[in-house]
Protein backbone atom coordinates (compact mmCIF):
# COMPACT_ATOMS: atom_id res chain seq x y z
CA UNK A 1 0.00 0.00 0.00
CA UNK A 2 1.34 3.26 -1.17
CA UNK A 3 0.22 7.57 -0.19
CA UNK A 4 1.02 10.00 -2.20
CA UNK A 5 1.20 13.41 -0.48
CA UNK A 6 1.08 16.42 -2.36
CA UNK A 7 1.01 19.39 -0.59
CA UNK A 8 0.77 22.99 -2.02
CA UNK A 9 3.09 25.80 -1.27
CA UNK A 10 2.40 29.00 -0.84
CA UNK A 11 4.84 32.14 -0.99
CA UNK A 12 7.62 29.18 -2.27
CA UNK A 13 7.12 27.25 1.03
CA UNK A 14 4.97 24.11 1.58
CA UNK A 15 1.75 24.74 3.71
CA UNK A 16 2.72 21.94 6.43
CA UNK A 17 4.95 19.22 7.36
CA UNK A 18 3.79 16.00 8.39
CA UNK A 19 5.14 13.31 10.52
CA UNK A 20 4.18 9.79 9.37
CA UNK A 21 2.89 7.37 11.75
CA UNK A 22 5.35 4.58 12.20
CA UNK A 23 4.08 2.60 10.01
CA UNK A 24 4.77 4.45 7.19
CA UNK A 25 8.02 5.06 5.21
CA UNK A 26 8.99 7.32 2.67
CA UNK A 27 9.71 6.10 -0.73
CA UNK A 28 10.34 8.82 -2.54
CA UNK A 29 9.64 12.37 -2.11
CA UNK A 30 6.14 12.61 -0.76
CA UNK A 31 5.35 8.90 -1.43
CA UNK A 32 5.15 7.04 1.82
CA UNK A 33 5.09 2.77 2.23
CA UNK A 34 2.94 0.76 4.60
CA UNK A 35 5.19 -0.97 6.19
CA UNK A 36 5.02 -3.54 9.87
CA UNK A 37 8.43 -3.81 11.56
CA UNK A 38 10.15 -2.07 8.67
CA UNK A 39 9.09 -4.26 6.14
CA UNK A 40 6.60 -3.44 3.25
CA UNK A 41 3.50 -5.48 3.94
CA UNK A 42 0.06 -5.93 1.88
CA UNK A 43 -2.77 -5.22 3.57
CA UNK A 44 -4.85 -8.18 4.42
CA UNK A 45 -8.37 -8.94 3.19
CA UNK A 46 -11.14 -6.68 4.84
CA UNK A 47 -8.32 -4.64 7.19
CA UNK A 48 -9.03 -0.78 6.56
CA UNK A 49 -6.32 1.61 5.73
CA UNK A 50 -3.96 2.24 8.48
CA UNK A 51 -3.79 5.86 10.36
CA UNK A 52 -1.02 8.00 8.42
CA UNK A 53 -0.37 11.19 10.05
CA UNK A 54 1.05 11.28 13.58
CA UNK A 55 0.98 15.14 13.58
CA UNK A 56 1.04 17.96 11.22
CA UNK A 57 2.29 21.38 11.74
CA UNK A 58 1.59 24.11 9.05
CA UNK A 59 4.72 26.55 8.14
CA UNK A 60 4.57 29.64 10.54
CA UNK A 61 3.83 32.47 7.87
CA UNK A 62 4.80 35.78 9.14
CA UNK A 63 1.20 37.04 8.50
CA UNK A 64 -1.74 35.66 8.02
CA UNK A 65 -2.54 34.45 4.44
CA UNK A 66 -5.86 33.16 2.72
CA UNK A 67 -5.51 30.14 1.30
CA UNK A 68 -7.98 28.23 -0.91
CA UNK A 69 -5.73 25.50 -2.51
CA UNK A 70 -6.34 21.71 -1.71
CA UNK A 71 -4.08 19.43 0.16
CA UNK A 72 -4.08 16.20 -2.48
CA UNK A 73 -3.58 12.67 -0.87
CA UNK A 74 -3.72 9.57 -3.57
CA UNK A 75 -3.62 6.33 -1.90
CA UNK A 76 -2.50 3.52 -4.55
CA UNK A 77 -3.47 -0.34 -3.50
CA UNK A 78 -0.98 -2.07 -5.08
CA UNK A 79 -1.22 -5.79 -6.34
CA UNK A 80 2.38 -7.41 -5.90
CA UNK A 81 1.29 -10.77 -7.80
CA UNK A 82 4.21 -11.55 -10.47
CA UNK A 83 6.72 -9.58 -8.25
CA UNK A 84 9.80 -11.29 -6.88
CA UNK A 85 9.27 -11.87 -3.54
CA UNK A 86 13.21 -10.19 -3.41
CA UNK A 87 11.71 -7.16 -4.73
CA UNK A 88 11.82 -4.01 -3.08
CA UNK A 89 8.84 -1.34 -2.17
CA UNK A 90 10.70 0.83 -3.93
CA UNK A 91 10.82 -1.01 -7.18
CA UNK A 92 7.01 -2.36 -7.29
CA UNK A 93 6.13 1.80 -6.73
CA UNK A 94 8.29 2.44 -9.09
CA UNK A 95 7.07 -0.14 -11.55
CA UNK A 96 3.40 0.86 -10.94
CA UNK A 97 3.91 4.44 -11.21
CA UNK A 98 5.62 4.23 -14.98
CA UNK A 99 2.68 1.52 -16.14
CA UNK A 100 0.36 3.84 -15.25
CA UNK A 101 2.83 6.61 -17.26
CA UNK A 102 3.20 9.17 -14.18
Amino acid sequence: MFIKLIIPELSGHPILSINPTGNWQMVEDGVYQYTVDGVSRALESGMTTPEFVAEARFYDFDELTDFTGELKVVAYAVQTDGFSPEASASDIWSTTIQARGE
